[in-house]
């Protein structure tokens, strides 16, 4: 009868798909196990090294995601078995044998569109859409891997930390606690660089506030001195304060004038470095050595700084993104955050327990955050698009 064929087309469909369904979800549990096992060493030990991201112990299915795999299966099995079983019990032998073969293919006059031709024929077009989307997605993600970053990448640790408790908390409302922040940082910055150089496997380490391929600490509106450009409200720059060897580490070639040292503190002139792209926009047919440019959020009397340096372009927010102007400053005078990065000898996971015991053992209130290697980074900032 009708009902018994399509029972058994519905039947046959919800075997299959709830085999399917059942795959899916074991796949899931084990590829939470999986998880946990393949997590780094490091992101496990919790009270250890006072960072700890995930508990494998504490893995288990959403339910919500349960539901939607058994809903998805069960609608799955309706739509690949209804549409046959429908078809299949419709079918009567003794009319297409009257009207001859022909009736296959036309009935009165008019021709039908087989359903299954339908189908095949949008699974095809569906197919080709995703060929022709992978394609462009993988020469797009080949191209963004391919884009020169502006330093060398290799080997390089990047993290964030917090400020000292005994670190006055930066008020831009109080002058005194300003300075005393920016001073204080700074003095802290260089014991903690001394500290990590000298730590087994680690070539050099230097500090800046905001980290290249991640983002900027800030940007600020610019003016710059006998300039027709628009002032501060139409333009704008990203402000990165830097350690003095922040340009050495990294590998960003210096095109012109010289970068900071340890007499650009507070005590001394303002100076800033531009990057190549600054240059272009702001000074397009002037040499900016020695130009003035003003950028806020500073201490008073030190937002109008004298450029000294030129450097290469670095890329700050994304591959993808056009290299922004940037506007150096040294990381004793300006202050937005603190991010260290740690050139090693071999792979730099290797060195984060180091580090976090050396930052423990030189101040107990300092806190490490965002551990990454730059190559992760790039990894990430490619993925996100």
């Amino acid at each position: 009868t009708r009902w018994r064929l399509m029972r058994s087309y519905l039947i046959e469909s919800l075997a299959i798909a709830t085999f399917g369904g059942l795959a899916g979800i074991g796949l899931s549990i084990w590829g939470m196990r999986l998880l946990a096992i393949a997590w780094p060493a490091q992101f496990l030990a919790g009270n250890e090294t006072g960072l700890q991201v995930i508990y494998p112990q504490s893995l288990s299915l959403d339910s919500h995601v349960v539901a939607f795999a058994i809903g998805a299966s069960l609608c799955a099995a309706l739509l690949i078995g209804l549409i046959p079983a429908l078809r299949i019990s419709s079918f009567r032998i003794t009319d297409h044998l009257k009207d001859g073969t022909c009736a296959t293919r036309r009935r009165g006059g008019v021709s039908r569109l087989d359903p299954q031709v339908l189908l095949v024929g949008a699974q095809v077009s569906l197919a080709l859409v995703l060929l022709i989307g992978v394609g462009l997605m993988g020469s797009t993600v080949r191209h963004l891997l391919a884009v020169d970053e502006g330093f060398q990448t290799d080997r390089l640790l990047s993290f964030d930390y917090s400020s000292p408790r005994a670190v006055p908390r930066m008020d831009p409302r109080n002058e005194d606690v300003w300075r005393d922040h920016i001073t204080l940082s700074a003095q802290f910055d260089d014991q903690l660089q001394e500290r990590l150089t000298n730590l087994p496997g680690v070539s050099g380490v230097t500090m800046s506030s905001g980290a290249a391929l991640s983002r900027f600490q800030a940007v600020l509106g610019v003016i710059i001195e006998d300039s027709d450009l628009p002032s501060a409200e139409g333009q704008s720059i990203g402000v990165v304060p830097v350690a003095d060897n922040y340009f050495d580490l990294l590998g960003i070639p210096i095109a012109r004038g010289r970068v900071f040292n340890r007499t650009d503190d507070l005590d001394g002139p303002p100076v800033v470095v531009l990057s190549q792209s600054a240059v272009e926009r702001f000074f397009p047919d002037r040499d900016p050595i020695g130009k003035q440019v003003t950028t806020y959020f500073s201490l008073p009397g030190r937002a109008t700084a004298e450029v000294m340096g030129v450097v290469g372009d670095v890329i700050y927010t994304g591959p993808e993104q056009d290299r922004s102007p940037v506007a150096y400053y040294s990381i004793r005078v300006r202050r937005f955050g603190s991010t260290a990065m740690v050139r090693t000898i071999g792979d730099p996971r290797d060195a984060v327990r180091l580090i976090q015991e050396e930052l423990f053992a030189l101040d107990p209130t300092v806190a490490m955050s965002n551990v990454s290697t730059v190559r992760e980074l790039i990894s990430e900032s490619v993925g996100d698009r």
